[in-house]
């Protein structure tokens, strides 16, 4: 069975966990800086972070009941980072006005 990276608070610093929020990639809509807000505890049932940029104020969360406030910090940076490689070069084709006959 595959532990997960950030399956162990305890197994993690606060250094580390600090170091998170420096690996963030700006926010990939306006370039804007990016903010981890965290809700919950080790002892809560459920605990979430959310990742949002500070400028124009889109935001992802990330939520977990089985794992520590560690791991889920590493899944939401992984998932704020993770961009897509399409190049977008110009608009659709408009569709046909005719109907078909």
């Amino acid at each position: 069975m595959n532990t997960p990276q950030y399956a162990n608070d305890d197994a993690v610093g606060g250094s580390e966990l600090s170091g998170k929020l420096e690996r963030l990639l700006p926010c990939p809509f306006c370039g804007g800086e990016p903010e981890m807000l965290h809700k919950g505890n080790k002892f809560s049932a459920k605990r979430s972070v959310t990742i949002k940029c500070k400028q124009c104020r889109v935001q992802r969360t990330d939520a977990a009941m089985r794992f520590g406030m560690a791991w889920l910090e590493g899944v939401a940076t992984d998932h704020w980072n993770k961009r897509s490689n399409v190049k977008v070069t110009g608009a659709e084709p408009a569709l046909s006005a005719e109907r078909p006959r």
